[in-house]
């Protein structure tokens, strides 16, 4: 009867130890699926001009500065910029004051990007990379 719980406490040690590693091992990969969330990646839009010329408007980040004009107004002009790679969200530092929520990145393709800027979207086609 000692030799049968024996064998029964090792089976079960074993099970327990097989089912610990199977749930570390299941928690670090969602852990990494989560921080691995990059939508938006600056590198993919940096030095490239995207312009649309029915709207005349056109947008270039060279060297994590900003140069946007919309309808013939400039509305930055090599002022320093951030992207927030999950939202999508410009930061610009404009004259020392850093300006949110009024620009956002919305998609990204092989040819054209899509800005939203103060409650409207702009969809520019892309012009040359300046790299």
């Amino acid at each position: 009867m000692i030799s049968e719980n024996t064998k029964l406490n090792i089976i079960l040690s074993i099970i327990i130890v097989i089912l610990a590693i199977f749930n570390i091992l299941i928690f670090y990969n969602i852990k990494n699926f989560d921080s691995s969330k990059i939508i938006f990646n600056i590198s993919e839009i940096e030095g490239i001009e995207w312009k649309n010329n029915s709207t005349s408007s056109d947008l270039l980040i060279k060297d994590g500065k900003i140069n946007l004009t919309i309808n013939n107004d400039t509305i930055y002009y090599q002022d320093p910029v951030s992207l927030n790679q999950e939202t999508g969200e410009f930061t610009v530092n404009n004259d020392g004051n850093e300006e949110k929520e009024i620009l956002y990145l919305r998609s990204v393709g092989s040819n054209n990007i899509v800005v939203w800027y103060q409650e409207a979207e702009y969809r520019l086609d892309k012009v040359e990379e300046y790299k």
